[in-house]
């Protein structure tokens, strides 16, 4: 009975003190779910349904451009920062404060210039020749070339991706490819840690209670462990010198440990294994998420399939099977299609959070918004504004990055620089995705080699994939065949 009456007790408080900030918020004005503007568990629950994006979308709608979804909105990116040890780090992922973000992104910065890592592309060539090898070896019989198995495209792009990152990293692959399947229950581990975190990120004290409290953390948010685990082996193994190396090019683990010597002990172990982490992470499942939607939806439309394959082959001059980047970037309709796909499914589905900062902000329609509110953009929503993607920007069209034919020079670039800066789909300002570079050598050199090599089709073209938005939205349920090409595009 007494623990009844204190379950009653605190409730009441709980629910006194909500209504309390309600009545004296500045932003009781801004429209919005009515229970949304008491508590973050509305904002919970809908996260926890894994089409938070949709949401969104729907609320912008019918509200208008600002949409209130939370008494204050919530730090979500706090559940991000990584545990190494006992140690709990912010990494540039989930520092909100731009000072804390800049300090951290600057140290690592000039890893990530496009110049940088142009030298890492002969990794990313050994990638993509391996996943050529072991899709030929399971799935297409080169002596009768009719004979095709279904491809779980979907799970095989998880598979290069993250032999791609981890190649580029530590100059060895994961092994995914080569043994066809999430052998060490990695992605696995790591789908569950965004699971949990997407939807702790909306309550952040729940995911400190169970997961990171210093006295007896589980919960799946520790799934990652194992990523972090690998990365600090790796880490020791080359710094004990045990890391004998085969290949002559360097990887990103060379450039993070010469932080050691730039920064000293500040730059200790645990903060290194944190980079790797967000490197390992961050860099597959957006990376993934982009190729899956581009091959899911350029072979949903077969006049963009056979677009793609002539300026392909219109373009590479080489007898290479695998398409250098300093070739694929010159393709207008590629870069016109990979730009599309981001924009109708970009990698992250929930809020890009920021802090207003002093003085406050006031907004177009008069609202003010005082220092320390929390507002975020979510790119499905910012991506489909008809008055900045046009009246059919909830459909896939590559053309629409294009001139269109009753359009001057000038009126198109006007329009394409418009759409390009309210593109999100690795962020924007200061808080841009600091390996967008990199992730776009890889789509970039991925995209155009498959295509110009296989023949490719959706086993049900009537079938819709299926998507879950736990932070990243990840997509599932992609089959196709696959044959090798025999002749180029009419």
């Amino acid at each position: 009975m007494a623990f009844l009456l204190i379950l009653l007790a605190l409730a009441s408080l709980y629910l006194s003190h909500s209504v309390y900030k309600y009545i004296n918020s500045p932003l009781k004005n801004i429209p919005g779910p009515f229970i949304a503007k008491f508590t973050d568990l509305w904002r919970l629950f809908d996260t926890l349904g894994g089409r938070a994006e949709l949401t969104h979308i729907h609320l912008h709608a019918k509200y208008g451009p600002a949409v209130r979804l939370g008494p204050n909105l919530s730090n979500f990116y706090k559940v991000a920062d990584m545990k190494v040890g006992r140690n709990i780090f912010p990494n540039i992922f989930s520092a909100r404060n731009n000072e804390i973000h800049s300090l951290i992104r600057s140290s690592i910065a000039p890893f990530y210039k496009l110049s940088a890592l142009l030298k890492f592309e002969p990794l990313i060539h050994e990638t993509i020749q391996n996943f050529y090898r072991q899709l030929e070896k399971e799935f297409i019989d080169t002596a009768h070339a009719t004979k095709q198995k279904v491809v779980p495209i979907d799970e095989w792009i998880s598979y290069i991706a993250w032999d791609m990152t981890s190649n580029i990293t530590f100059s060895r692959s994961m092994g995914l490819l080569n043994s066809m399947s999430d052998h060490s229950g990695w992605l696995g581990n790591a789908e569950r840690a965004m699971d949990w975190l997407s939807v702790t990120g909306q309550l952040p004290f729940i995911d400190w209670l169970i997961a990171k409290n210093p006295i007896m953390p589980i919960g799946p948010s520790r799934s990652l462990d194992k990523v972090g685990e690998w990365a600090y082996m790796e880490l020791m193994a080359r710094q004990s010198s045990a890391d004998v190396k085969t290949k002559k090019t360097s990887d990103m683990l060379d450039d993070f440990l010469s932080l050691k010597e730039k920064y000293g002990p500040e730059m200790h172990d645990g903060k290194i294994v944190n980079i790797l982490m967000i490197n390992l992470t961050a860099g597959s499942d957006t990376t993934a998420i982009i190729l899956r939607s581009i091959i899911y939806f350029v072979l949903k439309h077969p006049h963009v399939y056979e677009m793609l394959q002539e300026a392909l082959y219109n373009c590479n001059d080489s007898s290479e099977e695998t398409v250098s980047f300093a070739v694929a970037r010159k393709i207008p309709y590629l870069e016109a299609v990979i730009l599309e796909a981001r924009r109708i499914h970009p990698g992250v589905g929930l809020l890009l959070e920021l802090v207003v900062p002093e003085p406050g902000l006031e907004l177009s329609n008069g609202t003010f918004l005082p220092a320390g509110t929390v507002v975020g953009m979510n790119a499905y929503v910012t991506h489909r504004d008809k008055r900045i993607f046009g009246q059919d920007a909830d459909t896939f069209n590559p053309h629409r990055w294009s001139r269109h034919i009753r359009e001057n020079e000038e009126e198109y670039q006007a329009r394409l620089n418009k759409m390009k800066q309210n593109d999100l789909s690795f962020g924007a300002g200061k808080r841009l995705c600091i390996g967008k570079e990199l992730s776009e050598i890889e789509t970039y050199k991925v995209i155009a080699s498959l295509f110009l090599k296989y023949d490719m089709e959706l086993v049900n073209p009537n079938k819709e994939w299926k998507v879950q938005n736990s932070f990243f939205v990840i997509q599932s349920g992609i089959d196709i065949r696959i044959r090798p090409r025999e002749k180029k595009p009419k």
